[in-house]
């Protein structure tokens, strides 16, 4: 007998279920030690997270991993990528209409972007976070539905009704389905997932609950029309309906629509997906003709798609924290000496004190002569190569969060057109452009909103500078050479600059004046090559005065001493 799946509107997509197994370990990551202990209990010790050993008990890997925690080597990593970009944000072009830019005597959009009180640049450092971790974020222009009693635009103000920013974890984003005009994608339908929390009295704590936004595409097939009072819910059968891949010739373009679906559970515990009633349930997204969603990419594997930036970076944070776990439980175990005894009869050994315990008040002793007690150490060698071998991978995940900094040539990603007309020189260059890209069109669709046309939206000026450093290579490396006197110290500071360690504006010759009055004889680095000498010079005097017998001095000033030895 063969089972039918009930797919409804919370059923994600096929390209969503195999985008969320390359995410799942972004996600743990990011959620830091609970969420990876999480993990590792859920899984019982089979889980890759933190194996749990062979002959390891319940209760011992219960103990190891509560002793465990995560160095997040990812997280620190897009945080100070985010940091550099947004050290400059991106500015608004001078043709950006005054309703988002603002005036002196009227606040823009810009300053509640998102409608909960963050700045553009604040909110778009959330944006480029969560982007930058999975490879791909959205962000929906959205704004509220006109209430019966909103007849004119001042009643629109005095609603505070305006377009606004909307950002969608991809985890939310359960299904951009495409359809093709004239060979070019277009969103058909769009549905993603929000969890709010539903208060029924004053003093109520609340109880989550998930509900289902769905927008649907305003492109209509022919020349078929609909009276003005045809409601959402009318054409809701029709977005059964098979689609077309390539719309034909003659289409139409009528508003754009949404629905909303509150997920329930019934009697017996099943969810089931209930059409919200009234004007919050459905309606027309008028004046729009398609649906407002804009990706941010920064991996991007396909339309409206793409895959985590930084793999290989998340395995050496996991193997860090394996490793670190295994060396942490190891150093508890063989830390605490251990007593060996020798020549001691098993009545001394069973005595009424137990002489195996050391503390206040207690002893030890012994009738046999032969009697000994010592402690066996252990030389800690095997713990002294994990240690090393984490160092190791500490800096390659060091080196890894520098790459996508790293001036690079060709193509940094084949299908980046940015980066192919010679706009970035980087990685993290060419995330900038498609995040400028992006803000340029969420610009666009809030003038849409506002009854404007394509391109009303203004322009976005970047920064690039300082964002690319040197190709390949570590800051590490500049002070060895620096030590070894094969390059200058104005070279350093420079290099410091390019590196992010000393502010874009530093003046390196200023700095030299400033070294040179603090010490006039020796450089930072000269000194310490100096006092290197010096203690050289130092010991080969001292092994000099072992093979050489040195004189007394008279008084008539016969036999003077060395004057080596003397200094």
């Amino acid at each position: 007998m063969t089972t039918t799946t009930r797919h409804t509107v919370s059923t994600p997509s096929a390209a969503y279920d195999a985008a969320e197994k390359e995410r799942k370990r972004t996600r743990l990551i990011l959620g830091g030690t609970e969420a990876l202990r999480q993990e590792a209990r859920e899984g019982e010790g089979e889980c890759n997270v933190l194996p749990r050993e062979v002959g390891e008990t319940p209760d011992e890997y219960s103990v190891r991993k509560g002793r465990t925690y995560l160095r997040n080597f990812l997280k620190s990593a897009i945080k100070d990528h985010a940091a550099r970009v947004f050290k400059n944000p991106p500015q608004l072009g001078d043709d950006v209409p005054e309703l988002i830019r603002g005036s002196e005597k009227v606040p823009g959009w810009l300053e509640n972007f998102d409608f909960h009180g963050n700045h553009m640049d604040m909110w778009g450092r959330s944006v480029w976070e969560t982007g930058e971790a999975f490879g791909i974020t959205y962000v929906l222009v959205d704004k509220a539905p006109r209430p019966q009693d909103e007849v004119v635009k001042a009643d629109e103000k005095r609603n505070k009704r305006r377009p606004y920013a909307v950002h969608l974890d991809p985890e939310c984003v359960i299904e951009v389905s495409p359809r093709f005009v004239h060979g070019v994608p277009r969103i058909n339908r769009l549905r993603w997932k929000r969890t709010y929390i539903e208060k029924k009295s004053r003093w109520d704590p609340g109880t989550e609950k998930e509900e289902i936004r769905v927008y649907y595409d305003g492109l209509a097939e022919g020349e078929k029309t609909f009276p003005a009072d045809h409601s959402a819910r009318a054409l809701y059968e029709e977005q059964e309906r098979a689609v077309p891949a390539e719309i034909p010739a003659g289409s139409i373009e009528r508003c754009a629509r949404f629905e909303v679906y509150e997920v329930v559970k019934d009697a017996n515990g099943k969810k089931q997906e209930i059409l919200r009633p009234g004007e919050e349930g459905s309606g027309f997204m008028k004046p729009l003709t398609q649906i407002p969603l804009v990706p941010f990419y920064f991996n991007r594997t396909g339309w409206m798609d793409g895959r985590p930036c930084h793999p290989e970076l998340e395995e050496a944070t996991l193997e860090y924290f394996q490793l670190r776990s295994d060396h942490k439980n190891s150093a508890h175990k063989v830390s605490p000496p251990v007593i060996h005894r020798s020549g001691w009869s098993p009545d001394e050994e069973a005595g009424p004190q137990r002489q195996g315990q050391i503390g206040a008040g207690r002893y030890f002793w012994s009738s046999k002569p032969e009697a000994d007690m010592k402690y066996v150490e252990h030389t800690g060698s095997s713990l002294k190569v994990v240690a090393e071998i984490l160092d190791d991978i500490a800096k390659r995940a060091d080196e890894l969060s520098l790459r996508p900094l790293m001036k690079q040539t060709g193509d940094v990603v084949a299908t980046d057109s940015a980066l192919r007309t010679s706009q970035a020189n980087s990685e993290i260059e060419g995330w900038l452009i498609h995040y400028r890209d992006a803000l340029e069109r969420i610009l666009e669709f809030m003038m849409l909103w506002e009854g404007g046309k394509e391109g009303d939206g203004g322009s976005v000026v970047v920064n690039k500078e300082g964002l690319t450093l040197l190709p390949g290579g570590s800051f590490q490396e500049v002070r060895e050479l620096r030590k070894a006197s094969e390059i200058s110290r104005k070279t350093v500071l420079k290099e410091a600059k390019r590196y992010g360690i000393l502010h874009p504006d530093t003046d390196v010759d200023e700095e030299i004046r400033e070294l040179e009055q603090e010490t006039p004889k020796y450089g930072a680095l000269d000194l310490e090559d100096a006092l290197a000498a010096l203690e050289a010079r130092i010991k080969a005097l001292e092994g000099g005065k072992g093979q050489e017998k040195a004189e007394e001095p008279t008084v008539d000033g016969e036999g003077e001493r060395d004057e080596d030895v003397a200094a």
